[in-house]
């Protein structure tokens, strides 16, 4: 019957004689069969394609010959301690069952991973290996089962190397650098030798990020670590903590003073020219020291100590290598205290924009303002605005400050053009600000949103700022000049003076910077140099505003030299909006010399 046809055979009638060859052959992990002396009676073919052993060179043999060289000696305890103690041990289950503490110690010694055998080539092989005992013709023999796990160990070996390094640079990550810090540590203080530790990070790698994508920001950290890399020694350890900071130990020191040669090579190394896919960058660090045992004993106060003196070597110039001191921590709490009650005055509306008059060096008529932040702090008190601006400035917390000085200055010059005062607002912009990609778009959007007219918004930057990128400067300026907003070059004369690169550059002030004036009472030198400045900038057809003004002698000589617009304490100091708004909008000069106020 069909049925009976498709009902399965009844397994007593089986045929099982073969069975045990077919497993054995076809078995996916290799199968060594040994007798109590450690000799060799079966292999399959898994465990000779696994080693690259023949079946004669293993048949008859002693167990050694699958062991490596380093632990060959041991063979005859491995046995031994197996078959006092015959178990059955699963793949992945610990040790091999009889293996007595001193074999593994001595196994650990030589080198040799738990679970290794030997390739007829030489090398070894990680494995697993399963154990069971059984009885052949009343003797005792143990039957092993062999796993390839070098792919296990692999895949380990990577999860290991992530959990400690970075994925993008190949460096050491925070937790290695914690690990390495205590070992190193307890070295130093064994033997009382200084360690340094060096924090790093680049300036201005966030404006990197904004303009060119974090792709090339990632381009950027990668050869930012090869040079590094490349510029310390063996003994030294560079690890990367997240973002664009980077942590050097220093551990092998003749005196505590080596990290400062140290870090002025890694200076040297990061300020050469970086190119990437066409695009040249210049590439700066400050550098801030903590050395043990000088500065601190413990990691936490290593790591936090080289931080204060990263921040102080950012406010010194940004590109050098500086120890920390004690007074950094007030310092650091003092800036820290300027960010909070900062971050306070913007979320209460505390802060307000002062408007210093520009007049006319003829006429005496108002005809530009320049805005300048004012901040009264109800704790602080008075902050002078080039400290919060540079506290700021050394944080992201400029770019919010930054934002809310162009709303208020947008805002206030649409307020005056709808009473019909049409003065020109000039607005400082700080480095970072400027070196935002999205700058034409926060300023043109401010504009949108209060009405103000863009024809009546001036930018100012400094002579430094303008020439530290030209490419990116001109590009930028082309876009501010398109939407009709005015470009000041701020403090000219402080720094590169470039007449030549003026000519190619869309600006239509220039400003000259206070320090030139301080002395023209008593220095020939310094009039002639103003007046030739004032010639030149004729010849360029670019207008000049001679920026602090205190005495009637200076306002004369600037104004017989044709300077254009004058600015400065003798007219007025800067003052708030109503009150510029009653005295000088559309008004004249006053009368005789103005005591200096605080601009």
């Amino acid at each position: 019957m069909v049925h009976a046809a498709l009902e399965a055979p009844d397994p007593r009638a089986l045929d099982l004689s073969g069975l045990g060859d077919a497993i054995v052959h076809y078995a996916p992990d290799g199968i060594v069969l040994v007798d109590a002396a450690g000799t060799i009676h079966l292999v399959n073919p898994t465990l000779l394609e696994l080693t690259g052993f023949l079946a004669e060179d293993l048949m008859g043999q002693p167990l050694s010959v699958l062991l490596p060289p380093s632990v060959r000696g041991h063979h005859a305890a491995l046995v031994q301690g197996y078959f006092q103690h015959p178990h059955r041990r699963a793949m992945g289950s610990g040790p091999l069952p009889g293996e007595s503490f001193a074999l593994a110690h001595a196994m650990q010694e030589s080198g040799m991973r738990r679970f290794e055998i030997a390739h007829k080539s030489g090398r070894s092989l990680c494995v697993d290996v399963a154990l069971g005992p059984c009885q052949l013709h009343g003797q005792p023999y143990v039957v092993a089962f062999v796993r390839d796990i070098a792919h296990i160990r692999r895949i380990e070996s990577e999860l290991a190397l992530q959990a400690t390094h970075d994925a993008l640079t190949g460096l050491p990550n925070r937790r290695k650098l914690h690990d390495e810090l205590q070992r190193l540590l307890a070295i130093a203080q064994r033997h009382g030798r200084p360690l340094a530790l060096m924090l790093m990070d680049l300036n201005g790698f966030k404006e990197i990020n904004d303009e060119y994508g974090h792709a090339m920001g990632d381009q950027v950290l990668q050869a930012v670590a090869q040079r590094l890399q490349g510029a310390l020694r063996s003994s030294d350890m560079l690890a990367r903590l997240g973002g664009d900071e980077f942590v050097i130990l220093v551990s092998e020191m003749g005196d505590a003073e080596d990290y400062v040669t140290i870090g002025h090579k890694l200076l040297a190394a990061l300020g050469q020219p970086l190119e990437i896919d066409g695009i040249t960058f210049s590439l700066t660090s400050a550098i801030g020291v903590s050395v043990y045992p000088v500065h601190g004993v413990d990691a936490q106060s290593l790591v936090r100590f080289a931080d204060m003196a990263m921040y102080s070597a950012k406010r010194q110039g940004g590109s050098c290598v500086l120890a920390y001191d004690s007074d950094m921590g007030a310092q650091m709490h003092a800036k820290v205290q300027i960010l909070e009650r900062m971050r306070h005055a913007l979320d209460q509306g505390l802060l307000e924009l002062h408007y210093q008059p520009q007049v006319d060096a003829v006429t005496g008529r108002t005809i530009g303002v320049e805005a300048l932040l004012r901040w009264n702090d109800p704790v602080l008190g008075q902050v002078p605005p080039d400290k919060a601006i540079a506290v700021a400035e050394s944080t992201d917390m400029i770019h919010r400050l930054g934002q809310w000085i162009i709303d208020t200055a947008c805002r206030q010059s649409a307020e005056w053009s709808r009473k019909g005062l049409e003065v020109r607002m000039a607005i400082n912009l700080s480095a970072r600000q400027f070196r935002r990609p999205d700058l034409v778009q926060q300023l043109c959007a401010a504009a949108q949103r209060h009405g103000a007219r863009l024809h009546n918004l001036e930018v100012e930057i400094t002579e430094s700022q303008a020439m530290e990128n030209l490419a990116h400067t001109n590009e930028l300026l082309d876009q501010l000049h398109a939407c009709g907003v005015g470009i000041a070059l701020d403090d000219f004369g402080e720094g590169y003076s470039n007449w030549v690169q003026l000519q190619r550059m869309p600006i239509d002030r220039l400003k000259l910077s206070r320090n030139f004036l301080r002395n023209i009472d008593d220095s020939d030198n310094d009039r002639r140099l103003i007046s030739a400045m004032l010639a030149m900038s004729r010849i360029l057809k670019l207008m000049v505003v001679a920026e602090g003004v205190e005495t009637s002698a200076q306002r004369d000589f600037l104004t017989a030299q044709s300077c254009d617009v004058l600015q400065g304490w003798y007219f007025a100091r800067a003052m708030a909006a109503p009150e510029l708004e009653a005295r000088w909008l559309g008004c004249g000069v006053p009368q005789g010399d103005v005591q200096p106020d605080a601009a």
